[in-house]
């Protein structure tokens, strides 16, 4: 569980890196500028939508069970199912947790080759940190769905604006 743990905070310090644009971080968009688009415009993560504020979320979901600060100057609201990711008040993302499921109905557990059936075959690959990404970009929506894989099955889901 704690190794879990610690690979979800990373995959998030990358989130985090990747929404703020700042200093050495890549941009998503940059990392999915080849692949071919998917439609990821349901992948709301339970909310009415994107443009929504911690306040709105609130007043939507009820009190988180968790809230606080990342070490990128981040805020984060955990709900049952998710974990919300704003950076300068605007949501830039969530991670579905072990109860949550992406749109698509793929949850914590399964495998490479049900995200396939699901998503299509317009997926990005990569690796960084020790973590494997599998991926999908939605261009005209700016949304980014990564599978981070373990063994070929998932173990975190994160869904995120592309470029903040």
């Amino acid at each position: 569980m704690r190794n879990k743990w610690w690979m979800i905070v990373l995959a998030f310090t990358i989130l985090l890196g990747a929404c703020s644009g700042g200093g050495e971080a890549f941009e998503l968009a940059e990392v999915y500028a080849n692949a071919e688009s998917t439609d990821l415009s349901a992948e709301k993560g339970g909310l009415s939508g994107w443009d929504m504020t911690q306040t709105e979320i609130r007043e939507q979901l009820g009190k988180p069970v968790f809230e606080g600060t990342t070490n990128k100057g981040g805020d984060v609201l955990e709900y049952e199912g998710y974990e919300y990711f704003f950076y300068k008040g605007k949501l830039q993302g969530y991670s579905i947790k072990q109860d949550g499921k992406t749109a698509e109905g793929i949850g914590i557990g399964d495998n490479r080759d049900r995200i396939k059936e699901q998503y299509g075959a317009h997926y990005t690959e990569r690796t960084q940190d020790e973590l494997h990404f599998f991926g999908y970009y939605d261009k005209e929506n700016g949304i980014v769905l990564e599978f981070v894989l373990k063994d070929e099955k998932v173990e975190t889901v994160l869904v995120m604006r592309a470029g903040g």
